[in-house]
């Protein structure tokens, strides 16, 4: 019995070290746990931290906090433009 289990065991541990995922924890460990952070796609200077609200499909972080701030900063000013624009039409 636990020579079939040690067996099961031996076949776990060579379909894992052949896969995708044990190349990358040793890519990982090899670099003393630090994996390389994708920098900011539109700064470039900075980790990203937040997926790109413009992708669609999974989120993986692409922009950084500054970045996205400064976005949402633009945003906001539109609204708060496009609102008063309304107000005035309406003659409010």
């Amino acid at each position: 019995m636990a020579d079939f289990d040690a067996q099961r065991v031996a076949k776990g541990l060579r379909a894992f070290a052949q896969s995708r995922l044990s190349v990358g924890l040793c890519h990982a460990l090899n670099n003393g746990g630090n994996v390389a952070k994708k920098m900011c796609e539109i700064c470039g200077e900075k980790p990203a931290t937040v997926p790109d609200r413009e992708r669609m499909g999974r989120l993986i972080n692409r922009v950084c906090s500054s970045c996205h701030a400064l976005r949402l900063a633009g945003d906001m000013k539109r609204i708060l433009e496009l609102h008063e624009k309304r107000r005035q039409a309406n003659g409010a």
